[in-house]
């Protein structure tokens, strides 16, 4: 009776991967009828781009390992009768039978909650806004001190290609190598501009397939100036051949410079006599990528640690509570998680889990 009444829709499928018991709700939430979806491979269920990251009977990579499995929660896509996709999440148990080991499915359509997400996700890009435009005030210096290396040196160039035109008029190779560092430095000056523009325009969400490597990269550039003040070394420990994640490449970024902006106070406030400020990316497993920010700073005791995520919680006089908070909810909007903990070699370490894109994964 609860199996035909129960709100989600539910299969049972024996070991060779055939739906062998269906309820109502499958049979709405597919388009199939009954006796259309009794026999079928559940794999028929699934888009083919999708099928070998679901651990079930018939799929792509399955083995006995698999037999006794229990699965919460998984993320996946549905495939209806009429060829529509929809975003799914889809529990799996195996359960012994006088029939032999059947695997039962619990599967609800969450495309309401994508949406209710991505109306989270446009919300958390006006606070970050406001955290970016805070973030540009602290970084004018910055700019100003990166500009004027470039700029002066752009400035010597020309003179000097000025004195070489009027006293050697006929030494192109001179006026070449010249010309070809101005060249360098206007890029380097005008690469700066860029970054710091696209930091802080404001702009609707935007989802794509993300490089976390290239995106890390770029964090670590656009904070030199924040390493060379404070004499931070800064380490890139980045795993090869990491699948992309699926985001807004941008509020990703501001997560992962708002973590790095912070190990970089913490090891700056406490006098650390050699600071270092580590970034790492692994794949933790087939569909999830993590970003760690390590800092040997004084680190933080318990009771801190369980209040980091607070609003309006600070450990600092200038901060106002709100970073941690604005990115812990970038990152849950994206299908991901952020902790905290001590760094066993002292200090803190944030670490950063966001989804595999599952398109980009799958090819």
């Amino acid at each position: 009776m609860f199996f035909e009444s129960a709100p989600d829709a539910h299969l049972v499928v024996d070991h060779q991967g055939r739906i062998v018991l269906v309820n109502s709700q499958a049979e709405q939430l597919f388009g199939y009828s009954r006796d259309e979806i009794l026999q079928m491979p559940v794999l028929r269920l699934i888009p083919v781009r999708f099928r070998a990251l679901v651990p079930v009977p018939g799929a792509k990579g399955w083995s006995r390992r698999h037999e006794h499995l229990q699965r919460q929660g998984m993320g996946i896509w549905g495939l209806h009768h009429d060829g529509t996709e929809f975003p799914a999440e889809i529990s799996i148990q195996s359960i012994e039978t006088e029939r032999g080991l059947l695997y039962a499915a619990t599967i609800r359509n969450t495309a309401g909650q994508v949406q209710a997400r991505e109306q989270l996700l446009q919300h958390l890009s006006d606070l970050a806004h406001v955290s970016r435009i805070s973030t540009m005030g602290e970084m004018v210096a910055g700019l100003t001190h990166e500009l004027n290396q470039p700029l002066y040196a752009i400035s010597n160039y020309a003179r000097a290609c000025q004195m070489l035109i009027q006293a050697h008029p006929a030494a192109p190779a001179e006026l070449m190598t010249l010309t070809e560092k101005l060249l360098q430095q206007t890029e380097r000056a005008s690469e700066i501009v860029r970054r710091l523009r696209r930091f802080a325009t404001r702009r609707a969400p935007r989802r794509s397939a993300v490089n976390i490597n290239r995106l890390v990269q770029e964090v670590q550039q656009l904070m030199l100036f924040h390493a060379h003040r404070f004499s931070i070394a800064t380490r890139m420990e980045l795993a090869d051949g990491l699948p992309s994640v699926s985001g807004d490449s941008i509020l990703l970024e501001q997560v992962i410079a708002n973590l790095v902006r912070n190990a970089f106070e913490a090891v700056s406030e406490a006098g650390t006599s050699t600071p270092v400020v580590t970034i790492q990316t692994r794949q933790v497993d087939e569909t999830m990528i993590q970003v760690t920010v390590r800092d040997n700073g004084p680190g933080f005791d318990h009771i801190t640690q369980e209040q980091l995520f607070e609003a309006f919680f600070t450990t600092r006089e200038q901060g106002m509570g709100l970073g941690l908070v604005i990115c812990q909810s970038i990152v849950e909007a994206h299908g991901g998680h952020l902790t905290a903990s001590a760094n066993p070699a002292g200090g803190a370490e944030f670490q950063l889990t966001l989804p595999v894109d599952r398109e980009s994964y799958a090819q």
